[in-house]
């Protein structure tokens, strides 16, 4: 699955992507005179949902998110906003990475499987809720709070937790609330 669901790949290698019902094209185009302004900026069109990322230049932060705003005002009808680790993302309402888990999961070789979810942006807390109500395995990578069960601290850890087997009983792995 890509962009929070938008994009199905089944087993057999066919995607399935609707087409955009938001006029991204023009929304992008808007985004590179912001980016043309602010040089730090990054505007990335994913063809189904648009970001903008700031991780350059936290201090635009709050410009950054009054743009897409404007943009979610101006194009939205069904958009909403999404935010991330220093992005902000206009993408249709409806598709995010819980939606995208569901969906997976009605699906061969997934179907009647025991779905396990890694994360480490607050775009994956969908995931990890919808894994949660499954009975799966739900890991954050990283600080922050989170309604993963599990919490790894680097992408090495989840490295070494796969490597074992995917045995969170042991080394940096913990169970935890929402911590």
């Amino acid at each position: 699955a890509g962009q929070h669901g938008l994009e199905m790949r089944s087993s057999n290698g066919e995607i399935d992507s609707p087409d955009p019902r938001a006029d991204f094209n023009r929304i992008a185009e808007e985004l590179a005179r912001v980016t043309e302004k602010h040089r730090a900026l990054i505007a990335e069109l994913k063809g189904n949902s648009v970001a903008l990322h700031y991780r350059r230049a936290p201090q635009l932060a709050g410009y950054a998110h009054r743009v897409m705003r404007d943009l979610q005002t101006r194009y939205g009808q069904g958009l909403v906003i999404q935010k991330g680790k220093r992005v902000v993302e206009l993408r249709p309402e409806g598709a995010d990475k819980g939606q995208a888990i569901r969906s997976l999961m009605q699906r061969p070789p997934f179907k009647g499987r025991m779905p396990a979810f890694v994360g480490d942006d607050v775009t994956d807390e969908h995931g990890f809720k919808v894994v949660n109500e499954m009975g799966g395995i739900s890991v954050k990578v990283g600080k922050g709070k989170s309604d993963a069960q599990y919490r790894l601290e680097s992408v090495s850890d989840v490295r070494e937790w796969i490597a074992r087997g995917l045995d969170l009983s042991t080394a940096n792995g913990r169970r935890h609330g929402a911590a």
